[in-house]
């Protein structure tokens, strides 16, 4: 039997999670603790040696991710599900590097919640398909975690595919399946969130013109930049800027 671990800092929220977990996994979860912010998790953590750990993120004191990164340090073991409010495509990236188990957007289904549990308990009580199973995952999110490093370093450069593959030493068709897999994009797509994601800070703190903007991003094509922003954003480069601008001095343009 299990030791759960609920991190919630809205008290009738702890309290639904309590009844649900209590009358859905009866005689599998043995314990139910409770923290309500990031200090407390982490000293319960401590104390109780969870196995499972629902966290939310916007919790006082330290944040749900930062708390989880903490506890995986003395609790390598522990699986954690994020259950939060959070949608951010950033909170999502960084939980999976971070290894969390699960991430689930509130208000979560009873069925889903209860399902993300029961993998969980399954694989803890197959130790042995455990081991294998984490080191399939723990390998798969290395190279992922690698990768995505890499595309931050050198986004301003000519990379593709098979550049990056090289870098991780893996397949590049192989690498594809996997980005699709463990980030829900494409490659193509995740390099072109990054830059774009660069062009939106230059857009708004610099009155670098269009075409500089699209170069320093990692664009070679003008015309293809303002393509794939307009996409990403939904908004021009120039309505972006109109929308975003925090310059106050000299006058921005492109």
């Amino acid at each position: 039997m299990c030791t759960l671990m609920i991190v919630e800092d809205e008290c009738i929220e702890r309290e639904a999670l309590r009844m649900i977990i209590s009358k859905e996994f009866n005689g599998k979860i043995k314990t139910i603790i409770e923290a309500k912010n990031g200090d407390e998790a982490i000293t319960n953590a401590k104390k109780h040696k969870p196995d499972i750990i629902l966290m939310d993120i916007g919790i006082p004191e330290i944040n749900g991710l930062d708390a989880h990164k903490k506890i995986i340090s003395f609790l390598p073991n522990v699986q954690t599900i994020i259950l939060t409010a959070y949608s951010s495509f950033n909170y999502a990236q960084e939980a999976l590097r971070l290894q969390v188990k699960d991430y689930l957007l509130k208000p979560a289904r009873t069925s889903i919640l209860k399902n993300s549990i029961n993998k969980i308990i399954s694989e803890i009580n197959k130790p042995s398909l455990l081991e294998d199973y984490l080191y399939i995952n723990r390998s798969q999110s290395d190279i992922i975690r690698k990768a995505i490093i890499y595309m931050n370093n050198n986004y301003q450069n000519k990379i593709d595919l098979l550049s990056v593959s090289n870098e991780v030493h893996v397949n590049s068709q192989y690498l594809s399946r996997l980005f699709k897999k463990e980030i829900g994009i494409s490659y193509v797509d995740y390099l072109n969130t990054i830059r774009i994601n660069k062009a939106c800070n230059m857009l708004s703190n610099t009155t670098y013109p269009a075409y500089r903007i699209a170069t320093d991003s990692g664009f070679t094509d003008s015309a293809y930049f303002s393509r794939v922003f307009t996409k990403h954003t939904k908004l021009t480069p120039s309505q972006y800027r109109r929308k975003n601008i925090t310059i106050t001095n000299g006058n921005a343009y492109i």
